[in-house]
Formats: C-alpha cells, structure tokens, sequence
C-alpha cells in the first residue's frame, strides 16, 4: 500500500480519474439546461447565436452588447453551437474539458520547473478546487480565459527553458486570444509583455530585442483589428465598453455608498439620476462615455470612499464564497440568512451566536469546507514563492514565480468594488502551482527525490 501512494503511476491515474468524473457533471447540465445561465451569460449567447444566423457580431434589439462584450466566448459559444446545435450542454462539456487541460498544464509547468512530485501535487490542487470546478459549469468566459492564460504561462516558460522562437510566437498569440475573450486579459497581456522584456535585457542584452518584437508582433496582430473595428463604428479608440460600465455601475456608486453611508441600491440611483437609462444593453457609444465621464467626476470627489469600496472588492475577490453559484446549479434559490449572511457582512459577533444556534450543519460544512480550503491555498502559497525566492532554483524560476505574483495580484485587485469570484478563478492554477511548491517543504511525500 506505501508504494502505491509512492508510485507516480498511481497518482497519474487517480488524477485521471478525478477529471473523468468531473466531466460527468455535464450530464446534470444536459438534463438542466436553463440553470447554466447567468445575468452575463444571456448576452453572450445571444451574440453567438447572431454570428451564426447572421454572421454579424451584434444583436439588433440591444445595440450596446456588440461593444460591451468581445468577440473570444462568444465566437466560443458559437462553434460548439454550429456543430451540435444551440446546446448550452455541449460547451459545458467542452469548458470541462479546458478545465482538465489546465489542470494537467499546471503539472507540466511544475514539473519543468521544480519536479514532478510538485507538479502532480499543483494539479491535484487545482483539480479538488469547487472554485473552477463550478465556474466550468456556466456559459461564463472564465474558464476559457483561465485555459488561455495557462496555455500562454506554458509556452512562455517553455522560451525560457529551450529559447526556441515557436514558443515565443505562441505566447503571443495565446496572449492576444487571452485578451480577445475578456478585456480584463489586454492590460495582463501589456504587463507580461514589459516583465518579458526586462527578463529578456538581463538575459541577454545583445538580443533582447528579437524575441521581445516577436511576441508584441504576433499580440499586437490580433488585438489591433478589434480596436480599429471599434473605431470605425464609434469615432473612438476603445477596446471594450466594459470598463465605461463598470465604472457607471459599480465603482462610483460604491463609492458614493462608502462615502455618505447609504445603500449600493440608493447609490446607484443617485449615480444614473442625471440620465434615467432603462437599459444599458440599448445604449448608443456616445452615452457609454458620457456616462463613464459622470462617473469617474464622481470618483474624484470620494477618493475615500472609492479606496474603502476598492479594499471591499479585494477581499470580495479572494473569499467570496462559491456556494451561491452551486445551489443555483442545482436550482435551490439562495437566499441569504443565518451564520453565513452574517460572515459575508464582517457580523463577527452575530455570526458567532448564529454559530452556536444553528442545526443544518451539511449545508454549513460544504460553504466552511470550501472556504477552509481557499485559505490553506493562500498560506502554502506564500510559504511557496518566500521557498522559491529563498532557495532560488534558477533564474528561470524565479522569473516563473514573479510572473505568477504580479498576474494574481492583477487579477486580484484591479477588479476592485466590481470583484468577486469570476476574477478570482483564472487565478486559481497560479495559486495551485506556488502552493505545491509550499506544501511540498514541509510533506516527504511530494520532494524532490519521490
């Protein structure tokens, strides 16, 4: 029995096996379509269904969504849609898939840079994650920029181990396709191109220059047509009308919450009061950037409140629970109440009185469980990358492991009061990855010389 759990043989298997069963759980969606969809997700499909009816990349009741969204999932959605039909099922099925295949990126990337006991440790961190697991089971982007991110970590840590131009060129290109399914993706994607850069100049001033251009070139070539189709239809330089909305809709009024102590609600009126909009969805491009202009004049005027709201998101981000998401899934409407209600609203004392009074303890334990979890992944995270910065591996490694930091960060906190846990789950391999590194200092089981 000790050589099996020994044996890298079994714990390929049984990791197969955990991502098998994973796909079984698009049997569920099969039989429950309508439970897939959330708010986001309806116009999503609905331009996927337009680009194959139509072959135009807008929906005509709701102008506004051809701008707000760009084209990655929905040209996804589309595909799968052209070949089984309008079977929100089939990309259920295919983003499990892309879950399984990340996770078994991530042990490639362990195992290229550490060992291949980290690397099958990250993977089965990744693979247990109830995070990424019920992300998989939306029609959300998330999963697919989850993949594409990875992909473009693989083929860049790939460049720095073997500096063949292949690898470079498909990291710029996983980059662009990155960028192209959410627009959060085309700041990371600038990031990763000046950290390249730099770590490409210390390497080796000579040519720093070549395989920097190679990546821009082959970034810049998809992400350059969408900014001039903007243009021509807007007047404006834009990539995505997402940010206008989310500062009109999120930040500002959480802002103007903060500030004069009212509800987000209250606020939100407050913000929209000077244009009364029915429907953001119908909106022209001209009112995109009124809007967002009234709301970041509104923004300057809290700076308080803005920084108390933006420091709110982050902690939203890094422990929003995934339990409302589930009990959706299983068509169980969440209504808020008890210990948990009370945990999310930092009720420290009124969470622990519910505490001790409630009685439905599996409903109590799975959300606890998840959470529990979540936190153990941070800590073995930051035991990881101070391991890896200590014992410093290889200059390889460390530029790995910085990249992997500056990318969670970004992901972390840059969504401020609009954060929660769609923005937390392309982070989720990364984290899976540092925390093997910090589980494995202090389990046998998983060092250097199993």
């Amino acid at each position: 029995m000790c050589r099996w759990f020994k044996s890298f043989g079994f714990w390929f298997v049984l990791l197969i096996v955990l991502l098998g069963s994973k796909l079984a759980l698009a049997l569920f969606v099969f039989q429950h379509p309508a439970n897939v969809f959330l708010p986001d997700s309806f116009g999503y499909e609905d331009l996927a269904v337009n680009l194959i009816q139509r072959g135009r990349f807008d929906v005509p009741e709701e102008s506004a969504l051809g701008f707000i969204r760009t084209p990655g999932y929905p040209a996804f959605i589309a595909s799968i849609y052209w070949v089984v039909g309008r079977m929100p099922g089939g990309v259920i099925f295919i983003q499990l898939i892309l879950d399984a295949l990340t996770c078994l990126l991530v042990w490639q990337i362990g195992r290229q840079y550490f060992s291949s006991a980290i690397g099958m440790l990250g993977a089965f961190i990744y693979a247990i994650s109830l995070n990424a697991t019920i992300g998989s089971l939306y029609l959300l982007s998330d999963t697919l920029f989850t993949f594409l991110l990875v992909v473009a970590l693989f083929f860049l840590g790939n460049y720095w181990v073997k500096s063949e131009k292949r690898w470079c060129i498909l990291a710029g290109v996983f980059l662009g396709l990155m960028s192209l399914v959410r627009p959060i993706g085309l700041y990371l994607a600038f990031i990763w191109i000046v950290f390249f850069a730099i770590k490409q100049w210390k390497s080796s001033v000579k040519h720093w220059y070549r395989a920097t251009l190679v990546l821009s070139l082959f970034f810049i070539g998809l992400v350059v047509p969408w900014f001039a189709r903007n243009y021509a239809l807007t007047g404006r330089v834009m990539f995505s009308a997402a940010e206008a909305i989310n500062l009109y809709c999120c930040f500002a009024p959480a802002a103007l919450a903060e500030d004069e102590n009212i509800s987000f609600l209250e606020a939100r009126a407050n913000v929209d009061a000077p244009f009364r909009f029915q429907s953001l969805n119908k909106l022209e491009p001209w009112q995109f950037f009124l809007a967002a202009d009234h709301a970041g004049a509104i923004i300057l005027h809290h700076p308080i409140g803005f920084a108390k709201a933006h420091l709110k998101g982050v902690f939203a981000t890094l422990f929003e629970p995934v339990y409302r998401q589930w009990l959706q899934l299983i068509g169980i409407e969440y209504i808020p109440s008890g210990f948990l209600s009370k945990l999310l609203a930092r009720d420290w004392n009124g969470a622990l009185v519910s505490l001790s009074l409630s009685t439905d303890w599996l409903w109590l334990a799975i959300p606890l469980l998840n959470e529990g979890y979540i936190v153990a992944v941070y800590l073995f995270a930051v035991l990881g990358v101070f391991k890896i910065f200590r014992q410093s591996p290889s200059n390889d490694a460390l530029a790995l492991t910085l990249l992997c930091v500056i990318t969670i960060l970004y992901l972390v906190i840059v969504p401020g009061p609009g954060g929660g846990l769609r923005f937390r789950i392309p982070a989720e391999p990364l984290f899976a990855l540092l925390a093997a590194v910090g589980l494995a200092e202090t389990r046998p089981l998983v060092s250097r010389g199993h």
